[in-house]
């Protein structure tokens, strides 16, 4: 099975700094035209794959931008391509940030999860008459929803009404949902959230999340906590990621990937254990620290910390949007998890 990423000539992204798995065909520095290929190999049945691509968006391009970005993925064993487009829009003065995560990535037929949105204003007044919808995946139940929210019958989207949001201030949202029993593993359940508010662009932020689905209960267990919360510019911010095999059976060559938030800095020894590779001596913005935790016994969790120092300058009201993934040869998906921490000064 092979991928296509056709480059926009909006964006670029280095090959190993800002991408994982790295590709093939285009680099260091992707660009322009420019085609980014990995070939996955064999997928087992219900067996998923994820490519991440940091790129970045160049200076100069203007407001209304819509970034296209072709997509391919070919197999000799199927009687065609899947060809997709993803479509992004530039908004170059954002009053508003939104930041969306879910509680499991991957999950089982039958599992419940919760989708959290965090909005922050990052704009110089107070932001009036938000409204956030959110598009939730076929097949799925709701459970609950919280903060009085509520189901559009028609759309059967999640909504809620915000009447005012101060300068500086955040807040959160939850939505628990229930997974089908009969869903299929390998399937992919995408979440769509979408804010709106006076002043803004016709639409202000929006934020995607995607959970896979696996046949049975998941060996990988990843917890992820970040002191304090909220924090503010200046400070420190320390990150815990914990890792656990809940199997009978050793998982083998487990990695665990953080990539730097913008909002961030660490010394590589100094602020981290263990150790990372993958950047350094100070890891910044968009690169990877990476760690090899080799096998883990049945039953044995390891321990990362980060001591992170949040930079000077940073506004109140922004998101700082840390993913973690964590990979193994011996388990038929990655764990990608996102950490969400407010910044209050």
């Amino acid at each position: 099975m092979g991928v296509v990423f056709r480059v926009p000539e909006e964006l670029s992204f280095h090959r190993t700094i800002d991408v994982e798995p790295n590709p093939s065909g285009c680099g260091p520095n992707c660009i322009d035209g420019e085609e980014a290929r990995w070939a996955l190999g064999t997928l087992a049945s219900g067996e998923s794959r994820t490519i991440t691509i940091n790129a970045s968006v160049l200076p100069g391009v203007l407001a209304g931008t819509l970034i296209s970005t072709p997509i391919r993925v070919t197999s000799d064993d199927v009687i065609d391509n899947v060809s997709v487009t993803k479509v992004v829009a530039v908004n170059n003065s954002p009053l508003s940030q939104l930041a969306m995560r879910a509680s499991k990535d991957p999950v089982v037929p039958g599992e419940s999860l919760v989708y959290q949105f965090t909005i922050g204003n990052i704009a110089a007044t107070a932001l009036n008459n938000l409204e956030l919808r959110t598009a939730l995946p076929a097949g799925i139940t709701v459970d609950s929803i919280s903060d009085g929210g509520s189901q559009d019958s028609s759309t059967d989207e999640i909504v809620w009404a915000i009447s005012s949001l101060d300068v500086g201030n955040t807040v959160q949202r939850e939505v628990s949902i229930t997974v089908a029993g009969d869903a299929i593993a390998g399937e992919i359940l995408t979440a769509r959230a979408e804010l709106r508010h006076d002043g803004g662009v016709a639409l202000d932020a929006s934020a995607e999340q995607a959970v896979t689905v696996v046949a049975s209960t998941f060996p990988i267990v990843v917890d992820i906590s970040a002191t304090p919360d909220p924090v503010a510019a200046g400070d420190r911010l320390l990150y815990a990621i914990t890792v656990s095999n809940t199997s009978a059976v050793p998982i083998n060559t487990v990695g665990v990937i953080f990539r730097v938030p913008e909002e961030l800095s660490f010394h590589r020894t100094i602020d981290v254990e263990p150790d990372p590779s993958g950047c350094g001596p100070n890891c910044i913005d968009g690169e990877e620290a990476r760690w090899a935790l080799g096998t883990l016994a049945s039953g044995e969790s390891r321990t990362i910390t980060i001591n992170a120092n949040v930079l000077p300058g940073v506004l109140s009201g922004t998101l700082i949007s840390a993913p973690i993934r964590v990979t193994s040869p011996d388990v038929t998906d990655n764990v990608s998890r996102i950490n969400i921490t407010a910044v209050s000064n």
